[in-house]
């Protein structure tokens, strides 16, 4: 079906009945994340992504339509962490969302994409964005980058999420990984901080384990901590190489109000993924 979509989608830019090798490519994925903590009590969401290539513009123009939290998605914040899937960390409801996209000349340390999309199906709102990715290191063990994303919309005005992520290969088995995001907006004021220092272990047979320690707040909040913790998360095909399971276990320590005690919380989740497309199964 979408790669029906993405042949007719194709003709309105292109050539009539669209570029059937570009509607291969069509890739994405639908995820059903179920959470329950203490703190934050039971939730369920539905997360789905799409990407069509559209052979016009020299291979440069894209097209996407999703559901996802819209906050996250507009600021640059859905490709920080694997672990932020099963626990979502920011406040916000997913909503539909979908755009156009200009990739510009890339190279292996820089590449910079654009996008502008309108997000929410009852009262629909504008966003614009900028991606820039550059790899400042790397060698046969390690690999640094900054991800810088500009952007506008008509909720939080101008913003720009920085991101640093710091990657080192420990032993064939095991990958360390840390990583800091910051956002600051014209609607926030204050720096929405997040730091993350996350172990992979490689099970085989597409069966991973994720180890993670992680720490977040903002700044202009009445409490600038927002909440420190750990994770563990255990993934494994379901059925092979087309529908993947995530188990979730942690434990956090949150808080709003900076007059009430920090009180520990435990917190489980169950995540069902289905990838579809060559980009998305391949890496999965």
């Amino acid at each position: 079906r979408t790669c029906t979509a993405a042949l007719w989608l194709d003709g309105l830019f292109g050539d009539e009945g669209g570029d059937a090798e570009a509607a291969k490519r069509t890739h994405g994925f639908v995820q059903l994340n179920n959470t329950w903590s203490e703190f934050d009590g039971y939730n369920s969401r539905l997360r789905m992504r799409v990407e069509f290539d559209l052979p016009t513009m020299e291979d440069r123009l894209s097209a996407f339509i999703g559901r996802d939290s819209d906050e996250d998605f507009v600021r640059g914040r859905t490709e920080t962490s694997e672990l932020r899937d099963t626990f979502p960390t920011l406040d916000g409801q997913n909503q539909w969302l979908a755009g156009l996209g200009y990739a510009l000349p890339s190279s292996t340390n820089l590449q910079t994409q654009f996008r502008v999309g309108v997000r929410g199906a009852t009262s629909p709102r504008a966003f614009v964005q900028s991606r820039v990715r550059y790899m400042l290191y790397s060698d046969d063990n390690d690999v640094a980058y900054l991800r810088t994303t500009p952007f506008w919309n008509t909720r939080d005005g101008f913003g720009v999420t920085q991101n640093f992520d710091f990657s080192h290969v420990l032993t064939p088995k095991h990958l360390l990984r840390w990583y800091t995001i910051g956002t600051i907006s014209e609607r926030s004021e204050g720096l929405n901080w997040r730091n993350s220092l996350v172990l992979y272990q490689n099970l085989n047979y597409r069966r991973g384990l994720a180890y993670e320690a992680f720490i977040r707040g903002e700044t202009d909040e009445p409490e600038p901590l927002y909440e420190y913790g750990a994770r563990i998360l255990f993934r494994h095909p379901f059925l092979k190489r087309r529908l993947y399971l995530e188990w979730a276990a942690g434990y956090s320590w949150p808080r709003i109000d900076p007059n009430k005690p920090r009180d520990g919380s435990t917190n489980v989740g169950l995540s069902l993924e289905l990838p579809f497309g060559t980009d998305f199964v391949e890496k999965n």
